[in-house]
């Protein structure tokens, strides 16, 4: 009776107090920590000799660097100082939190997208009081309110979730640094396939670099790598070749565990007429529509756009039916329960955590061994611990190198290395399929050689002959508008305005998304700042308001 409440209140019968909720902290026995190896002690010490600034350790998968982060967390704790662990995906906090809390009982907050506004506001005073000693989180924590940081951990810093897409585009690992800066505070970037900018400072001497190769169960995983156009003119399907599935049979039949991963959600990419062979297209995006059989729904994985399948053809009319073309995730569940009936199956990707806790539940779920083979997208290949697991397969490993982007081979090198460090954490030994078509090209043979060095030194030579970083700074400009015409006059007027001792590329046409057309002009330079100083100069000086229609991008990862 909010009415009656306020009346009350006029007349002084009833006193309003505000008092911040806070949820009910659980008290978690906490367990000592490990005792480092040689090897990890090692490291340590080299990170430590380097208080200042910042250490690139690139550790092998499996090679324990997450406990060196936490011996180095306990250190800044005892001296009364915060600490910060950054990881990419939402995926990969349920298993560091729980070793950050039963190492450190609650002294640690959690932040990420996932959490609602109350527990995120929670998580805030925590960090702002002094009450949370360590933080884990993902992009976003880096923003948290720390008033005594004593050191910030970037764990899988190579990829491409701690970049922002929308404006501000920023990177977390520039304001991660900027911070360590701030706070005089140490800044540790782990990973074992950093991105090769990061690599790169590291050799030049601009990180301090420490260098891991000794995996805690002294062996790596075995890898084999399937050619699928020869399983294919063999008779096989394209989806799980026979040599795969003798492993997982394998495998299975040995209760031990499997890990599949598929970087393609859904049941299929595309469905196209039977009768004009078109396919069908977002209405919003240029963009072909995903369908998901499960849903029976067809989905822009773009915009987010869902309808369902059409009675007719968009195209001719015609009412003959659709045929599906690829397939993704679900497709690969469906093929999994043909070939295996009586396995336990869990699939991880978009779809299936959506909902809150979903990715905590399903990880969950796989720890306490309620599936056989966990399967999912790129979300699964990187940071997951578990002991039993002994075979991981990689489908369609090297699709990623057929995007039109400079570091498309990069990408897919980090995935297919990533992938394989799932397998063979435990006492067993472990082994890695890589189904790819192209299995003779470099990022395919150093990934199943786990040698990151050759990888670097041939990844480097392409980008010094192309002037693609870190050889040169990039600044993406892209104008997107519901008029076509307005886009590129936009975009003209950026190139024309735009000189200066770096080139100015375009302008770039781009497929048209959300109902927006998209243009691009590109800044390729050696001289960082300058770029950075002209367009915000150009964008400065704008009174037209081109400026709400155009997206900056300082460093940008991706070029379509």
């Amino acid at each position: 009776y909010p009415n009656q409440a306020r009346k009350l209140i006029e007349l002084g019968a009833l006193v309003v107090e505000e008092v911040q909720r806070q949820s009910e902290e659980v008290q978690i026995q906490c367990r000592p920590g490990l005792q480092l190896t040689p090897a990890q002690q090692k490291a340590m010490d080299e990170i430590l000799s380097h208080p200042d600034g910042v250490t690139l350790l690139r550790g092998a998968t499996g090679s324990g660097k997450t406990e060196i982060y936490l011996h180095l967390a306990a250190r800044q704790l005892a001296l009364g100082r915060q600490v910060l662990i950054l990881v990419p995906e939402i995926s990969l906090t349920p298993q560091m939190v729980e070793r950050v809390t039963s190492r450190f009982g609650t002294a640690a907050a959690i932040y990420h997208s996932g959490l609602n506004a109350q527990q995120k506001y929670e998580q805030y005073l925590k960090v702002r009081s002094g009450r949370a000693g360590i933080v884990v989180g993902t992009r976003s924590a880096v923003f948290l309110p720390f008033v005594n940081l004593g050191l910030i951990v970037m764990d899988e810093e190579h990829d491409s979730s701690y970049k922002q897409d929308s404006m501000p585009a920023y990177h977390c690992r520039d304001i991660a640094i900027w911070r360590g800066k701030y706070h005089h505070c140490m800044v540790l970037l782990g990973s074992a396939t950093p991105s090769l900018d990061s690599y790169a400072r590291a050799l030049r001497g601009v990180y301090h670099l420490v260098e891991l190769d000794e995996r805690i169960n002294q062996q790596p995983a075995r890898v084999s790598i399937i050619d699928m156009k020869q399983e294919m003119k063999a008779g096989g399907d394209g989806i799980i070749s026979r040599p795969l599935q003798e492993k997982m049979a394998a495998v299975l039949a040995a209760k031990k565990r499997v890990i599949l991963m598929l970087n393609r959600r859904g049941y299929s990419p595309q469905l196209r007429c039977r009768s004009c062979g078109e396919v069908i297209l977002c209405p919003h995006c240029e963009l072909a529509m995903a369908y998901h059989r499960d849903e029976r729904l067809l989905k822009c994985h773009a915009c987010g756009t869902v309808m369902k399948v059409p009675q007719r053809c968009p195209s001719c009319g015609a009412q003959e039916g659709f045929m599906t073309y690829g397939f993704g995730t679900e497709k690969l569940e469906e093929e999994v329960h043909r070939l295996f009936t009586s396995a336990r199956t869990i699939r991880m990707d978009a779809d299936t955590t959506s909902r809150k806790d979903a990715h905590q539940k399903l990880l969950a779920a796989f720890g306490r061994g309620e599936a056989d083979i966990l399967l999912g997208t790129q979300m699964i290949a990187k940071g997951l611990d578990y002991p039993d697991v002994t075979l991981v397969g990689v489908i369609n490993g090297d699709a990623g190198m057929a995007r039109n982007d400079f570091r498309s081979c990069e990408s897919a090198f980090d995935l297919l290395m990533q992938a394989a460090g799932r397998s063979g954490r435990g006492e067993d030994a472990g082994e890695a399929v890589y189904q790819v078509f192209d299995p003779d090209h470099y990022a395919v043979q150093c990934a199943a050689r786990q040698d990151y060095r050759s990888f670097f030194q041939h990844e480097m030579q392409f980008r010094h002959a192309g002037q693609y970083p870190p050889y040169t700074y990039l600044i993406s400009l892209t104008v997107a508008s519901a008029n076509e015409r307005q886009a590129m006059r936009d975009a003209v007027w950026l190139r024309e305005n735009l000189h200066g001792n770096y080139k100015t590329i375009g302008v770039i046409s781009l497929l048209k998304l959300r109902d927006l057309f998209r243009c691009r002009v590109i800044l390729k330079g050696k001289n960082l700042e300058e770029m950075r100083h002209d367009t915000a100069a150009l964008l400065q000086s704008d009174s037209s308001g081109r400026i709400n229609r155009i997206k900056v991008d300082v460093n940008p990862l991706v070029l379509e």
